[in-house]
Order: structure tokens, then sequence, then C-alpha cells
């Protein structure tokens, strides 16, 4: 504290001489030191007489009556304990306290900020920290942005950083646990930690969107040599459901899923303008006509995205009411998962929706097996027919035509051709190291698109930022179930399929659709009822698979 020098007689009329480089000293008198107390002392700035700016770091302080300050000593007792004192001269003590004043007892996850815990933000009451460091400091950050730029100037040695912003220089500089000591370190840094990580969320959040642009792109443009499916020349798209598409990558099936999700189930409760400004809908150059014209333009709605990311950081960062509730409902006090995976899932999540129209555009249908495991079932034996699905699921969940997601079976049916095996489709779609997209995003997102909806296929995509993980209509195929109980093929809800595909909704067509074979009637990757001896209604048995496989 010592900066001014002060020589006291307690008891008496006092004289003290300020310390400085001028040459005669002032004098003044003032009234006697009587009674001291320990006090808690923010950060301050001031200047010395010559005007040179002196900052002064949160500390304690011994305050005395009519506004005189004293140095703190300590004295260590044979218990190990420590006294705080007040000093006055260089012989008088006044003990005020057995314990430096502190906030809360720190949470032992707390303790080691090398393993910053994502628990932290809302176990060490850093709302009611925060609240109360603004409170006090927010008439002396006049020459700052706000919260995070005054926070990381005064309460931090890292100056100058800038936070609030992305790709800016100078840049955001990491806090390391042993440059924060002395009272309230814990607090001081787990608030810059959060600062810190929220700017590099945002960082990451801006470079996934940049580094898909160009392989979604590609990915759109060459879907016909990719997957055999020819997109929809003629059906208009807007632009705001690809850019839904591109949204649903940093909420699904990534790595840093459970971050992101909470970050947009945040999203309403931090700010509703903040919301909008990260999520905006609407459309970038009207609608399109071809998909090639979505691989054109899709620059455009990158570029668009990446500054609404952008824009909604110093959102976040200097405005408290924004970054409080944020923090409080985010693991962001903890160690920031890697999003390297969002560029490849952000291509998978618009692959999914791109093929999505082009199964409904070719008229083709996503067919489903309720709770069944085509490779257990195939095992089993028992069948009327052979499924194909003589070896286990690869690593994408493929098992022949099949797709299986860990609690329904999936494959698609060309309802002009009940003989055509998709097998080679499916593969293009989800299969090998690099898949298109993924079995999730085509088939279990689609069922979940005709499930809330209301309708079977052509729902637009739309993001719940109360719940991001019941994103719906990513894919907006159609879903048919196979049933057992009736001799349809399918369950009710795809009453809506073309008219052309009328012979669907019962066996018994000779010969297949699509097919010279008159002994066959049941369509290809059918797995109803009828598949197993037992189930079958009598007249079924006398059935047999469309296909061309074997």
């Amino acid at each position: 504290m010592a900066l001014i020098a002060r020589e006291f007689l307690v008891g008496r009329t006092l004289s003290s001489v300020v310390a400085s480089s001028i040459a005669t000293p002032t004098v003044t008198t003032a009234p006697a030191i009587t009674s001291c107390s320990l006090v808690h002392q923010d950060t301050t700035t001031f200047k010395d007489p010559l005007g040179s700016v002196i900052s002064l770091s949160s500390t304690i302080a011994c305050t005395c009556n009519d506004d005189w300050m004293a140095g703190v000593g300590t004295t260590v007792g044979s218990d190990k304990s420590i006294t705080y004192t007040c000093e006055v001269g260089k012989s008088t003590t006044i003990a005020v306290s057995t314990a430096a004043p502190s906030a809360a007892p720190v949470p032992t996850q707390c303790a080691n900020g090398a393993n910053p815990d994502e628990s932290c933000f809302n176990a060490l009451d850093l709302p009611d920290f925060i609240t109360n460091w603004w409170k006090g400091n927010e008439s002396k950050c006049g020459d700052y942005d706000g919260f995070a730029d005054c926070w990381y100037a005064k309460m931090t040695p890292y100056s100058p950083s800038k936070c609030d912003q992305l790709n800016t220089d100078p840049a955001c500089t990491q806090p390391l646990w042993k440059d924060f000591k002395g009272f309230n370190d814990v607090q001081n840094f787990y608030v810059t930690w959060c600062i810190w990580n929220t700017q590099g969320f945002f960082l990451d959040m801006y470079n996934a969107v940049g580094n898909a642009a160009g392989p979604v792109s590609n990915a759109i443009g060459s879907i016909d040599q990719v997957t055999a499916l020819d997109p929809p020349n003629d059906s208009t798209s807007p632009w705001e459901y690809v850019f839904t598409a591109l949204t649903f990558g940093l909420s699904l099936y990534s790595e840093g899923s459970v971050l992101v999700k909470a970050f947009l189930r945040s999203m309403p409760q931090t700010s509703t303008t903040l919301h909008s400004v990260m999520f905006p809908s609407g459309d970038v150059s009207g609608d399109v006509t071809a998909w090639a014209d979505v691989a054109d333009e899709l620059g455009k709605f990158t570029t668009k995205w990446q500054k609404s990311i952008g824009t909604g950081l110093p959102m976040v960062q200097n405005n408290i009411s924004a970054f409080i509730p944020l923090h409080q409902n985010t693991p962001l006090a903890g160690v920031r998962p890697a999003l390297d995976d969002l560029t490849s899932t952000i291509q998978q999540s618009v692959a999914g929706y791109v093929a999505s129209a082009c199964l409904n555009d070719l008229n083709w249908v996503v067919t489903r097996g309720e709770n069944i495991d085509v490779r257990s079932l195939q095992k089993a034996g028992n069948l009327n027919w052979d499924t194909g699905c003589d070896s286990d699921y690869d690593g994408n969940g493929i098992c022949d035509s099949y797709f299986y997601d860990g609690t329904d079976t999936y494959s698609i049916t060309d309802p002009q051709n009940m003989a055509t095996d998709q097998k080679s489709i499916m593969a293009k779609l989800i299969g090998g190291e690099s898949p298109f997209t993924t079995g999730k995003i085509l088939f279990t997102s689609g069922l979940k698109c005709t499930q809330t909806c209301g309708k079977n296929g052509g729902c637009a995509p739309s993001l719940d930022s109360s719940d991001p993980s019941s994103a719906s209509c990513l894919s907006t195929a159609r879903v048919c179930t196979w049933t057992w109980s009736d001799y349809g093929p399918f369950q009710a809800g795809c009453a809506n399929l073309p008219d052309k595909n009328a012979v669907l909704p019962r066996f018994g067509v000779d010969p297949c659709v699509g097919s010279d074979d008159m002994s066959r009637s049941v369509p290809w990757s059918y797995l109803g009822g009828g598949i197993v001896d037992n189930d079958a209604p009598g007249w079924w048995n006398g059935q047999s698979v469309c296909h061309n496989h074997y």
C-alpha cells in the first residue's frame, strides 16, 4: 500500500510526509489515529504528484479514522495462525483480525486452475461476484468497450488484449493460473478464463463455418457424381433452409456437440437480440432454382454467418446481462472441447438436407423397420427370404442395403422399381471413411421430421434453440414404416405418396413393379411381418421379395 509513507505518533497530533521525488516535502497535520480496520480494496489507478499513472492491484488494506490509511502487517503465532495488523509508525500495531477478509471457501474442484472445472462459474458464485465488480467499476471503464474489455485491462496482467473481437491485434491472451495471486485470486482467474474461453469458442465457430464453405459447395455441386442421384433442377429451395442446415452442423453429432447445444439452448435466456443476430433467418439473394446455384452462392451465406458470429461476440462479452446467463448455462468455465470436427459435420449436415431433397424429387422413400435389428433377424433365421445382411454392421452402421441406428433399421425404396437394390446408393450416401452424409442425419433425422412437422416429407428445416438436441427436418425425406399387423406394407402415415406409387399399399401385385419376374411381389428392403414364417398371414407365404441382387 505504501506509496504514501507516513510516520505516526498514537494519541497526539501527527505529522505526515508525502514521499516523492519533489525536493521539498509537503507537510500536513491530521487528527490522532485511534482505530483501524481491515478492508478489501479493489484495483485502483491514480496519478502521483509528478503525473505518472500508478496502478495498485486488488488487495487488503487498513483504513483508519479520519480517512487515514496504515500499512498491513502480519504476526505468525505458535500455532501457525496468522494475526493481521494495521501498522502505525515503526513500532505501534493495532490487531484487527485473525484472518484476512475473503470470499466464501473455494470449492475443491475450483482450487486448481491448471484444470478448470465447468461447474466453477456457479460454484464460485461468479454471477454475484461479476455483478458487484461491475457496479463498482463501470463508471471507471469509460475508455473501454464494456465489461470484458475493461476486466482484461484492469484485472489481469495481459493488457493489451482484445477479447471482445475476432481476428484482431492484439489477440486475446490465454490466462495462466500462476498469474493470479492474492485476494479473490480464484474468482479473478475464472472470470478471466470464461472471457478468454468465450472468445475462443466464437472463433472456433467462425473458422468452422469458413472452412466448411469449400467442401460443402463442392459436395452440393457434385451430388449427382457422388451419389448417382440427380439433384432437383426445378424445385425452389429458400436460402434459409440451407442456412439452417449449416446451423444444425453445429449441434449434431460433433465432438463439441454438448457445448454447442448448451450454447444454443442458453441463447433465449441470454438475449433475444443476440439470438437473432447469431442465427438469422431469411434470404441472402432470394430463392434458388437449382442446386448448382446453391453451390455457387454458398460463399455469400458463410460470409453472412461469419459476420453474424463476429457481431454476436461483443454482445456477449461486454454486457454482463448476456455474459452471466450464457456462462450459467454452458460449460465454458471448463476446458473447451476441440471443435475440429465441425467442418466435416457442417458439410454432412448440408449434404443430408440436399440428399433428402433429391430423394423426394425422385419420389423415392426411406423405409423403416421399427425396433428391428436386421442383422440379429438374419442370424436368428426362420425367415421367408434372405435379407442379404450376412455380415456385421460396419463403422457407419451399414449392413448390405440397410442402416441400423441402434433402434430401427432403414433402407431406400424406389416405388417405381421395387426390384432395385439400393446397396450402391447407400454406400455412396453414408458409407466409407468420409461419408457424404450420415445415416443418423439422413434417416433418423428424417423420421423425427415426419413426427414433428405434421406431414411426411417436404417440411422446412427449423432450429429450436430451446432444445437443439431435438433438431428436426434437417432431412426432409419421406419415411414409411413397414407394418406387422395388416396386409399393407406400410403403416398409416404414407398416404401422401404420389398416385403413381399407389401399388405399394397392398401386396399381391404380379409381376414386381419394375421387373418381369412374375413370381415375386414384395418390395426390396421389405422388413414387415411377412418376412418371418410364424408371423406371416397364410397367403403371404406364397410371396417372395423383388430383387436383382443375387
